[in-house]
C-alpha cells in the first residue's frame, strides 16, 4: 500500500506514515524549486532519527519495530517510483544511505529493507558521488555488527 493510498483510505491513517509522505514531498518541492539539496534531507533525516529514537529507547516494543519496517518499506516505494525526479533521488542519496543504515540492527527485516534502499540507490545514482557515502554506511554497519554481537553475548551469558 502506498502512502496515497493509505491517505485516501482513511482520515485515521497511520500517522508516521503520513508524516512521512508530508516529508518527503515537501523535500521533492525544495529540491526542484530551489536545489537546496542539504536543508531538504534534513528534516527526512530528522524524521527517520525520531523513528530509530523511538525504537531504541524501547528494544522489546515490537510495534514500535513495526513501524520502522513500515516506514522504511515506503521510502523504498517512494524513491524507487518511476516518476520520482532524477534530482529528488540524487539529493536523497547524499543522506539517506547513512539515514536508513542505522536501522539494520532493529530487525531481520529491517536490515532487508535497508540493504534494498541502498542497493536501488547504489545501482542508480552516479558511482562517483556515492563512493563517499558508501564509505560512511560501511564504517557504520561495522559499529552496527559490533553492538549487535555484544548484545547477543550478553544474552547468551545472561546478563
Amino acid at each position: 500500500m502506498s502512502l496515497v493510498d493509505v491517505q485516501d483510505s482513511s482520515s485515521s491513517a497511520h500517522p508516521l506514515l503520513l508524516r512521512l509522505l508530508e516529508t518527503l514531498t515537501t523535500c521533492s518541492k525544495i529540491v526542484t524549486e530551489t536545489g537546496d539539496f542539504p536543508q531538504s534531507v534534513l528534516a527526512l533525516v530528522e524524521f527517520l532519527n525520531s523513528v530509530l529514537d523511538a525504537v531504541d529507547s524501547n528494544p522489546d516494543n515490537e510495534c514500535l519495530k513495526e513501524n520502522a519496517v513500515l516506514i522504511l518499506a515506503e521510502l523504498h516505494q517512494f524513491i524507487s517510483s518511476p516518476s520520482l525526479d532524477e534530482m529528488v533521488l540524487d539529493a536523497l542519496s547524499f543522506g539517506l544511505p547513512k539515514a536508513v543504515a542505522k536501522f539494520a540492527g532493529v530487525s531481520d527485516k529491517c536490515r532487508e529493507i535497508v540493504e534494498s534502499i541502498i542497493d536501488y540507490i547504489i545501482s542508480t545514482c552516479n558511482p562517483r558521488d556515492m563512493l563517499s557515502i558508501l564509505c560512511e554506511v560501511r564504517s557504520l554497519f561495522a559499529a552496527l555488527l559490533i553492538y549487535c554481537f555484544a548484545l547477543k553475548s550478553m544474552d547468551f551469558a545472561g546478563i
